[in-house]
């Protein structure tokens, strides 16, 4: 009997989760989640109402853990997993009907055939799914046999790194982000991600120039609003590929500040 045919059954997954004061909307991403053997929750200190939500649900085994960075604190919890298959969820993403039979079907017979799989992710904001501007299909790897993968340590936007000669699948149906419930909160994470994305950029060697801070946003835009047809999603198709270059400003101008530390002493 297959997983999707008796839903009593869980597929040997563990998904991995971090957390902190996601209260508010953890219960959405964890209900998407009832299929899976056990969900690694790990609870950066909340103070809200995150572990009482969590605590709804059965499969959840929630660890408090001090914050080492996306991926270290990943790179962590995979040890407190039963099993070799991670799905990596964030709090704000659901797992769509559709995504979920279609993993389902990968350990139904045989077990899967790959060492891991990407899968399209559509993110809403404020509202409206963002489908165009190089924010759809945004292929991601998010699950992945730990046998033959690990989380890298980057500062932001931390992927998986695989073992030599590993085969990846590719998954057709969509993992949901809801990210931003309000425009404030887009902006807010736009500021956000500038000094971390400087960081990283510094801690990979990269060093300030005029070129980045005057051009780079600009092209950003061009980019995404005309190039990858950002201008189909509308007036929030302008709104993202602008918060977008903003972002990008905000990165550079960062890594100035971060090249000029030294000149400065």
């Amino acid at each position: 009997m297959s997983y999707s045919e008796d839903p009593h059954l869980s597929a040997p997954i563990s998904v991995l989760m971090l957390a902190k004061n996601e209260g508010h909307r953890i219960a959405r991403s964890l209900e998407s989640l009832r299929w899976v053997g056990e969900v690694i929750l790990l609870d950066n200190h909340s103070t809200d109402n995150t572990a009482a939500e969590a605590n709804k649900f059965e499969h959840v085994k929630r660890f408090e853990t001090d914050w080492l960075g996306y991926g270290e604190t990943k790179r962590a919890g995979l040890r407190h997993a039963k099993y070799d298959w991670i799905l990596w969820i964030d709090a704000d993403e659901v797992v769509s009907p559709e995504l979920r039979e279609e993993i389902l079907s990968l350990f139904s017979a045989q077990g899967p055939s790959e060492h891991a799989y990407d899968l399209p992710r559509c993110t809403n904001v404020a509202g409206v799914w963002i489908r165009h501007g190089g924010w759809y299909p945004d292929r991601i790897m998010r699950l992945f046999n730990k046998q033959f993968a690990n989380f890298n340590s980057k500062v932001l936007h931390e992927g998986i790194e695989l073992s030599a000669g590993s085969r990846i699948g590719h998954l057709k149906n969509d993992l949901l982000h809801y990210s931003y419930d309000s425009l404030d909160q887009f902006f807010s994470k736009m500021v956000l991600y500038g000094p971390l994305g400087a960081e990283q950029a510094f801690k990979d060697g990269k060093r300030f120039s005029l070129t980045d801070i005057t051009l780079r946003p600009v092209w950003t835009f061009f980019k995404m609003y005309i190039l990858k047809r950002g201008f189909l999603d509308g007036v929030m198709g302008f709104i993202v590929c602008f918060g977008s270059a903003f972002s990008t400003f905000i990165r550079y101008s960062h890594l100035y500040a971060r090249s000029s530390e030294g000149r400065r002493r």
